[in-house]
Order: structure tokens, then C-alpha cells, then sequence
């Protein structure tokens, strides 16, 4: 990429024109490790670039949809980025994809077990290694969806102020985009430990952006996936 900061601390070489690289892991930041942060502003000249992640000290979460950053914390759900404050991620994994392949799935997904059934094997047919790292795009109409922001409370706010914050949201039939990564071998690592899947959300009106637990798809949804070198 041109550039030494953005080396990833585990950049597997694949012959394609794309993979997944990451600083520091979804474990560490969970466990209150101290990292290295990255300023996201090393990122803002990457083209075609899709990352989630997660803010230093636990302030909040950063997604991006197509070099278009979303940061979310408990009292501002999506917040527009502001020029005058320096953005840094603890964690952050992320890919460049230039060409998507996507494809319609007509049918009822309800757990990640039934999204792997309906992703995995299109992975495959697309020429994907299922032993390594790979992003993907999800698009439909949720008929719900679940997740929450890993923000730590204000300790200025007050008890009885942060009780009430919602670190949670939900969401019902709405249009959703999701960008999520893939990995079996890397769990607690680019995903939660017991999971092979890290995924994040935004509604189109970008009214909310952030970790995704659960989503239901009850009309079917599109997924892309990177699209094979020509």
C-alpha cells in the first residue's frame, strides 16, 4: 500500500488482487490490552477500502463502507467525523476491494449458521480459500437485526446517567448494509472468539452504524464477494 504504517501485523501473500490485513486483534481490545493506536487519517487515501474496528481506550467503533468511515458510540449512534478531532483505531481489520461478485440469496437466514450454509459454498465456487481471511458485503431488508457499541461508560455522567445509556441497538424492517470478514483460523483474533464471523452494520439513512450480533433476513439479501482477477 505505499506505505509502512499501514503494514498489517499478519499479511498473508495470496495471489489475487486483494486481501484481508489488520492491526492489533479483537481479543486484545476486548481484554483492555494496551496497543499501538492507528490514526484513521492514514487511512482517508485508500480507494475501495471496507474496514471494521474498534476506537482507542473503547471510545467507539469505526466501520467502513467503501472508504467512507462511520464512527458510532453509545450517546451518538452514528456520528458524523469531524474534522478537528483525531480519530485512532486499537483494532482494525480491513481489505481493498475494487470488483464485487454478487449474488441473490431468496431465502430465510435467521443464524450465522444458516448465513455460513448460504455464504460459504459461494465463497468456494468463486475461487475464495476458506482457510484464509476474506470481506464480504451483505444488502437486504432486515426484518431485524441486533448488535451494540463497545464503549466504555463516562465516568463523568454518572451512575444513574450511564445506566441509561444504550450501548445497544435494534432495528426492525429496515434496509441494512453489512461489511463483515470471514475467518475460521482466526478467531479472537479478526473475530470474536467464538465466532468466524465479524460483521458491521449501517441503515442506509446512516442513522445507525456499529457491531452486528444477530440479523434476520426473512425476504432474502445480496452478497458480494471479491470478484475473481481477471
Amino acid at each position: 500500500m505505499g506505505d509502512e504504517a499501514l503494514k498489517s501485523e499478519k499479511a498473508p501473500a495470496q495471489l489475487r488482487s486483494w486481501c484481508v490485513e489488520w492491526f492489533g486483534s479483537e481479543g486484545d481490545f476486548l481484554a483492555g490490552g494496551k496497543r499501538q493506536p492507528i490514526p484513521l487519517a492514514r487511512l482517508s487515501g485508500l480507494e475501495n477500502l471496507y474496514a471494521i474496528g474498534s476506537l482507542e481506550q473503547r471510545s467507539g467503533e469505526v466501520s467502513i463502507f467503501d472508504s467512507v468511515p462511520f464512527i458510532s458510540e453509545v450517546w451518538h449512534p452514528t456520528e458524523p467525523i469531524d474534522s478537528n478531532r483525531v480519530y485512532r483505531a486499537e483494532f482494525l481489520v480491513y481489505a481493498i476491494v475494487e470488483c464485487w461478485h454478487r449474488t441473490s440469496f431468496w431465502k430465510t437466514v435467521n443464524s450465522e449458521e444458516e448465513l455460513a450454509a448460504a455464504l460459504l459454498p459461494r465463497a468456494m465456487v468463486d475461487g475464495i480459500s476458506l482457510d484464509e481471511p476474506f470481506p464480504f458485503l451483505l444488502y437486504g431488508y432486515a426484518a431485524r437485526a441486533a448488535g451494540r457499541f463497545f464503549c466504555d461508560p463516562d465516568p463523568q455522567l454518572g451512575r444513574d446517567l450511564n445506566e441509561k445509556a444504550k450501548s445497544r441497538f435494534s432495528i426492525e424492517n429496515e434496509s441494512i448494509e453489512i461489511v463483515g470478514f470471514y475467518s475460521i483460523n482466526h478467531k479472537g483474533i479478526l473475530t470474536p472468539r467464538n465466532s468466524p464471523f465479524h460483521m458491521h452494520l449501517r441503515t442506509m439513512d446512516n442513522r445507525i452504524s456499529g457491531h452486528l450480533e444477530s440479523v434476520q433476513w426473512d425476504q432474502g439479501f445480496m452478497v458480494e464477494l471479491p470478484a475473481k482477477e481477471r
